[in-house]
């Protein structure tokens, strides 16, 4: 096995890497950290994103040493209403932290950062949401002779550290209630050598299908929601060639899969691959959902509306579609998703713009319902009495120009959508923002469109929420 350098001289971080069978290099960073987290606190960062940073930044600090190594960098940052805390270094300092802390919730973010030859290959954060009992002055005291200076050695003063692994799977004792995973309180997030405990030979299977497939955010969201909800599953990236999608697909039954999720360039393949395929599927034109039944046999669905649906009742629950008359640009795959979705729920009016016009005339013919199609060029003036506008092209993408269209004509109470999650402000919604219109952004469609999925081959319905975005997010 390959050694990992570890970027800390944490005994604790340590021995959880040891115990995994991994070989270290122990290359402490010797980072100035206060530099970052006075920048961080001046831009308002979030905790989790500060401990990200901290954790690249403790690798970048060695990667120039160890250019041909696996480094891991870690940190924790541990906040209470929107107060950090880091290590005391007094005990003056950990008597006014436990003050503090006593009898209220917090949170304690912890990050790890796998760097080689100067590249992060992967980042995560776990959060342990946490809860210090009521303590009184003489517990304070006794606690602190009894713990003396290592008592600083730890964020929070509570000595999760320092019980390092025995912490499993949660931390309860006289200072700490946790419902949290061992991992994330002991210095560590939930890496996947630290999951190996919960895959057993019941575990159950499932992954994304596409080519190429290493850009898919798709196993960092269904993973996170296997450990929230500690389900016995994996979920996988298949990289899959066009010319082996079908042999592919017809054999995940014969090895043990529950299903897949099928993404570019697949999903019109798929649909003719299974063998039963659900109405909007097959009005859509394309499956990005396969779930094996207890026959064997291939079930497919298009999620990609539901999705939408779902993201926009969450941004703006205020929406009444029925009747409503809605601007869609762009004739793409995601375009005929939304634009079923939004005939399906009653619009009265869907116009279509698209800078090649025969594409959005294709799409309208094939789709029933009220369509009309507009000329690029008179993209500006279809959005007089619009109530909802779409952007589902790639228009406003980071690196992709940006949708070269004014608003002033959109009235105040319509809603703007950009299917865009990279950046998740986009050019269009930034400009909408300014004028006071609500705005939904991309990730909620691709977040809500996983859930049919993973409820079919999981047996459990996963929650949307602000952990989970961040969570995605992280990385993009």
């Amino acid at each position: 096995m390959e050694k990992v350098v570890l970027a800390s001289d944490s005994a604790t971080r340590q021995e959880m890497l040891r115990r995994v069978g991994l070989e270290i290099i122990v290359a402490a960073s010797n980072l100035n950290e206060s530099v970052i987290k006075v920048t961080a606190k001046t831009d308002k960062a979030a905790p989790r994103n500060l401990a990200a940073q901290l954790a690249e930044a403790k690798a970048a600090a060695v990667a120039m040493q160890y250019r041909d190594e696996w480094i891991i960098g870690a940190d924790q940052i541990l906040a209470c209403r929107e107060v950090f805390f880091d290590k005391p270094h007094s005990r003056e300092e950990a008597r006014k932290t436990l003050r503090y802390l006593s009898g209220r919730s917090h949170e304690l973010h912890t990050a790890a950062c796998v760097m080689r030859d100067g590249v992060v290959q992967w980042c995560y954060v776990d959060t342990a949401k946490l809860w210090m009992r009521t303590l009184s002055q003489d517990f304070i005291e006794g606690y602190l002779d009894q713990v003396g200076d290592e008592v600083l050695c730890s964020v929070g003063c509570y000595q999760i550290e320092r019980l390092g692994t025995i912490v499993q799977p949660c931390a309860r004792g006289p200072v700490l209630h946790s419902g949290s995973t061992s991992a994330a309180i002991v210095g560590f997030p939930s890496f996947p050598w630290f999951d190996a405990e919960m895959i057993s030979g019941n575990t159950r299977l499932a992954g994304v299908a596409g080519w190429p497939i290493d850009h898919s955010r798709s196993p960092r969201l269904h993973n996170f929601w296997l450990r929230r909800y500690q389900i016995d599953g994996v979920y996988v990236p298949l990289a899959i060639k066009p010319r082996n999608f079908e042999v592919a697909v017809r054999a995940l039954p014969k090895i043990g899969f529950s299903g897949c999720n099928v993404t570019l360039p697949h999903k019109e393949a798929a649909l003719q691959i299974c063998d039963r395929v659900d109405p909007v599927a097959s009005r859509i034109g394309a499956v990005n959902t396969i779930v094996v039944a207890e026959d064997g046999s291939l079930e497919g669905s298009c999620t990609d509306g539901f999705g939408f649906l779902q993201a926009l009742k969450e941004g703006a629950p205020e929406l009444v579609l029925s009747n409503a008359r809605a601007l869609l640009v762009g004739a793409g795959g995601s375009a005929r998703a939304i634009a079923v979705a939004l005939l399906e729920a009653g619009v009265s009016e869907l116009i279509i713009v698209n800078r090649t016009r025969a594409r959005a005339e294709n799409l309208s013919s094939t789709l029933n319902g009220e369509i009309r199609v507009a000329d690029w060029d008179q993209r500006a003036e279809q959005l007089d009495g619009t109530r909802l506008l779409v952007n589902s092209t790639t228009l406003g993408m980071q690196g992709q120009p940006q949708l070269d269209l004014s608003l002033d004509a959109l009235p105040q109470n319509a809603v703007v959508v950009d299917a865009v999650y990279t950046p998740i402000l986009t050019p269009l919604l930034a400009d909408a923002q300014r004028r006071g219109n609500r705005i939904v952004d991309g990730l909620g469609m691709l977040l809500h469109q996983a859930r049919p999925g993973f409820e079919a081959w999981f047996g459990r319905q996963p929650n949307v929420d602000q952990e989970v975005r961040d969570h995605v997010l992280l990385n993009l």
